[in-house]
């Protein structure tokens, strides 16, 4: 069970329930989908009397990883949290998660995170997102690897120089590799000339699926890091 030690400080406890949510979208991702996909067809006093049916364990669940409820839906997870005296970070989490930027607020959100710093040089600033694809092959082996990264331009052309060496001595040493290796290396040539709508898209999405973890790094006041954090997983896959 989450935040039950009471000597735990406030940012720990919060901690806990973020780090709780990442491997909770990782392991329960298809529960959370058909949870979402089953309140949207309820209506809301039937999503209430489920609600109020679920064991507590499934209500953390909800809450830790709200963003697919509809926004009607919230209050009543909410009030749910609330009745059954659950932790009060939950709540916190539910109106970050599901508070979704919009309008002027999510344009000053791009903003900042593009006169962020990169975390690949902590040089530069100015950044974009760019999609790196690389393909590596031997015989029954491949390897094809899609990277959506945030990052300056001078880290970019590095690192696109560095995918496109790869798959194209590395690429076509299997039958898949001969096919797949000219069209990784067409994909990273269009993606050059659709800068700004390849870094619109990934930081749009960005933004989309990390609402929560967003609001939470504007209020700490470390967006820096969690860019470094994203451009590291992704590098990582």
């Amino acid at each position: 069970m989450l935040f039950h030690e009471e000597t735990l400080s406030s940012a720990e406890r919060t901690q806990f329930a973020l780090t709780a949510t990442a491997q909770m979208r990782e392991t329960l991702g298809a529960t959370f989908e058909k949870i979402s996909q089953t309140d949207h067809m309820w209506t809301v006093e039937e999503i209430r009397e489920n609600y109020r049916k679920f064991e507590d364990w499934k209500i953390r669940e909800l809450a830790q990883n709200p963003s697919g409820l509809r926004k009607e839906i919230v209050p009543i997870l909410i009030e749910e949290i609330k009745k059954r005296n659950l932790d009060i970070e939950l709540i916190t989490w539910v109106n970050y998660e599901t508070n979704k930027f919009e309008g002027f607020e999510k344009k000053d959100l791009i903003k900042r995170i593009l006169n962020s710093k990169c975390s690949l040089c902590n040089l530069n600033s100015n950044l974009k997102g760019y999609k790196f694809n690389t393909l590596i092959s031997v015989l029954i082996n491949i390897t094809d690897k899609s990277e959506s990264l945030i990052i300056c331009n001078d880290c970019a052309r590095k690192k696109r120089l560095n995918s496109m060496l790869k798959t194209f001595f590395l690429g076509w040493w299997s039958k898949r590799g001969i096919i797949s290796t000219p069209f990784t290396l067409i994909s990273d040539l269009i993606n050059i000339f659709k800068k700004e709508s390849v870094s619109k898209e990934i930081i749009d999405d960005y933004i989309e699926n990390n609402t929560g973890m967003l609001r939470l790094s504007l209020e700490k006041n470390n967006l820096n890091e969690m860019i470094a954090e994203f451009n590291n997983s992704q590098m990582k896959m």
